[in-house]
């Protein structure tokens, strides 16, 4: 696939986040529309300041990460600057987004998935579900009118005050692998939508994801896909690719072997795309009187398992 080529940079540029090698990482290559090649590096502005890190690739386990990392603040900063806000989102703003057309699309793709494969959502004594980087609380939303116990996880204050005082479920205000000790082996589904990408340490998270579930409980992933035809031609010009946000893109390889290290074996994985892009290509297709390139192109990509997110559902032993 044109656009990203892996290269030695020579000698070790620092373990692996994923899977802890020290051993052959590679820098990662741009090759431009005029043929030069230059290293891949991405800077971001945030508050006056400014980060800069280069796109590292593990040999060991297919895992493509940003090194070195921003820090918190400035991650903070950066997410506030993104969305054009001096502070944290109003309710109103958190509002809006979960009556938005595509949550709700999203939500239902999710559920379609889980019960596709076995997963429902029913109220039982066993019976919690932790929404790790719940964000405006989306899904716990619709997982509490099922009538379902939910906790949600998310390290935004704002986020967290909202789903408490708008949806009424358990709220935790930290980071997951922060989450009260209580809830250690309780959980029978922990969803993580579209997060686990902004993680500082993605082995250490899904550790404690892991540590979650109970005994035959579920995970449910959604994230990059290191291998996708839009990362790879656009070279992160792309929103849902762009650093700092994106700190982390993995693979089908990578994961099955960060999902085992944490005690957890991958029952169904997919490829998938985003709600706005399949609207558009369902537009075009209108305009085009039936002739619907885009859809022949999706289902080439899905093939080729280049589609931009990985959808998989792990289970604890």
């Amino acid at each position: 696939m044109a656009g990203l080529i892996k290269v030695s940079a020579g000698g070790s540029l620092g373990p692996c986040p994923l899977c802890g090698a020290a051993e052959g990482q590679a820098m990662t290559v741009h090759r431009s529309a005029g043929g030069a090649l230059s290293f891949l590096r991405c800077a971001a502005f945030a508050g006056g300041r400014a980060v800069e890190a280069a796109l590292l690739h593990c040999a060991s386990c297919d895992f493509a990460y940003f090194s070195p990392r921003p820090d918190a603040a400035f991650i903070d900063g950066y997410y506030r600057s993104q969305a054009g806000q001096g502070g944290d989102p109003t309710p109103e703003t958190l509002r809006r987004k979960v009556a938005a057309w595509s949550t709700a699309q999203e939500v239902a793709a999710v559920a379609a998935f889980l019960a596709g494969h076995g997963v429902r959502l029913e109220p039982g004594a066993q019976s919690l579900v932790v929404d790790v980087g719940c964000g405006a609380g989306e899904f716990a939303a619709f997982v509490h009118r099922q009538g379902v116990p939910v906790l949600a996880v998310d390290p935004g204050r704002a986020n967290c005050r909202f789903v408490a005082d708008e949806i009424g479920c358990a709220v935790a205000e930290c980071d997951v692998a922060d989450v009260p000790e209580q809830y250690a082996g309780r959980a029978s589904l922990v969803h993580c939508k579209d997060s686990l990408e902004h993680h500082a340490d993605p082995a250490a998270s899904l550790a404690a994801m892991g540590r979650l579930l109970a005994p035959g409980g579920h995970l449910f992933l959604s994230v990059p896909n290191w291998n996708s035809r839009t990362l790879q031609a656009d070279v992160f010009n792309h929103p849902y690719f762009a650093f700092p946000a994106h700190l982390n893109y993995f693979s089908a390889t990578a994961l099955e072997k960060a999902l085992g290290r944490a005690g957890l074996r991958i029952a169904a994985l997919t490829g998938t795309t985003f709600v706005s892009e399949l609207f558009y290509c369902a537009e075009r297709a209108i305009k085009l009187q039936g002739l619907r390139p885009e859809w022949a192109q999706l289902d080439a990509d899905a093939a080729a398992g280049a589609l931009e997110r990985l959808l998989v559902l792990a289970e604890k032993a």
